[in-house]
């Protein structure tokens, strides 16, 4: 990578340093809140460079619609705007405006400390969707449907019609990207208990690591986007890397629960701690598909949300700072620098440097 890709990218975790120090500083602040949420849709919204977007581009100007089940309402919806006589980049604005401000609206209802929440989500998380659209729509409508499954659904005596609501919302994510399909699973938390859930997701997982290739094989004859997979192999080492990025998030999250436990916390704190631990644990049956792709940790990014509200929400002493909440810390920022500026790291293409580079509000200042 040139020099000035290097200082770019210095730049950009600098500034995400600086947005950590200033969220720890003021986590409940409703200003650096609605600031947080302004430049994510400045980020996103704004990017106007090479990345995936060139193939959004092309289908959204020559009206294509796919024949699959899923994606297809992406292209719907693209279709409407195109035909109202909007511009590609308008698009992509609008979509991301919405996007974020529902991402933003979760966190806010269940975050204690809103500002800290985004800042931790930003680093690990939104940074990718300026390249991914359907990603990011999928993103927004799954954080609804979980923020709902747990106001509405879990560990309460629900009717048929709230879990159908649930379902419907994940499905509704579907049109936008196929992996949602993955959180109707979520439904599995609310009726096993977490020992349970142990003894099915390690076997499955084991399972899943040994027939992985076959499984994509005899999906993708049923989920056509799943064919773009069939045959590829990440490698050993960044399998390895992606497994073990997931489950230290496993063990920080149990240690804010058990610490939680210890401090005699509020039933609604340790509604949601289990909440969390439990899901973590669903999400460990990705794991063996890492093998195939690092794309799907897009869905370890979109739960992230609600780790990160965990650890946001741990009460602290007055001039103390929480253990955990620094490992969070570390953890979100890690992940920026392993996901951005390391894996995803080439002498080609850089996704941090082409955001920086390429964006209609910040013009050439980064060139």
């Amino acid at each position: 990578m040139e020099m000035d890709g290097v200082i770019n990218m210095i730049f950009a975790i600098l500034f995400l340093i600086i947005l950590l120090l200033l969220a720890f500083i003021m986590p409940k602040s409703k200003l650096l809140f609605i600031i947080e949420i302004l430049f994510n849709i400045i980020i996103i919204g704004g990017y106007n460079g090479v990345g995936d977007l060139d193939n959004y581009m092309y289908k959204y100007k020559n009206d294509i619609v796919t024949d699959a089940i899923f994606e297809r309402l992406f292209d719907i919806t693209a279709n409407f705007f195109k035909n109202a006589g909007v511009s590609f980049e308008m698009f992509h604005l609008i979509l991301s405006i919405i996007a974020i401000c529902m991402m933003g609206f979760v966190i806010y209802k269940l975050s204690n400390k809103p500002a800290l929440t985004v800042a931790l989500f930003t680093g690990f998380s939104t940074f990718e969707y300026a390249l991914q659209m359907k990603s990011m729509c999928a993103a927004a409508i799954i954080l609804l449907a979980i923020y709902y499954f747990y106001k509405k659904i879990y560990q309460k005596k629900c009717s048929l019609k709230n879990r159908l609501i649930y379902v419907l919302l994940i499905l509704l994510a579907t049109g936008f990207h196929f992996m949602s399909l993955f959180f109707i699973t979520f439904l599995f938390i609310d009726s096993i208990n977490i020992e349970k859930i142990k003894k099915i997701v390690i076997p499955l997982a084991i399972i899943t690591t040994i027939f992985s290739q076959n499984i994509v094989t005899i999906l993708s004859n049923y989920i056509e986007n799943l064919s773009f997979y069939a045959g590829m192999n990440r490698g050993l080492l960044a399998t390895l890397c992606f497994c073990l990025w997931q489950v230290v998030s496993l063990v920080i999250v149990r240690r804010i629960m058990l610490s939680n436990i210890k401090k005699d916390a509020s039933d609604d704190i340790t509604r949601f701690d289990n909440f969390v631990y439990n899901g973590s644990w669903i999400l460990l049956l990705i794991l063996p598909f890492y093998s195939i792709t690092s794309g799907i940790n897009r869905l370890l990014k979109v739960w992230s949300a609600f780790f990160y509200i965990q650890a946001s929400n741990i009460k602290q002493k007055k001039n103390t700072i929480s253990l955990n909440l620094l490992l969070m810390i570390a953890y979100s920022f890690g992940s920026f620098v392993v996901c951005y500026c390391i894996l995803q790291n080439n002498n080609s293409y850089n996704v941090i440097l082409d955001i920086m580079q390429n964006n209609m509000f910040f013009g050439g200042v980064f060139k």
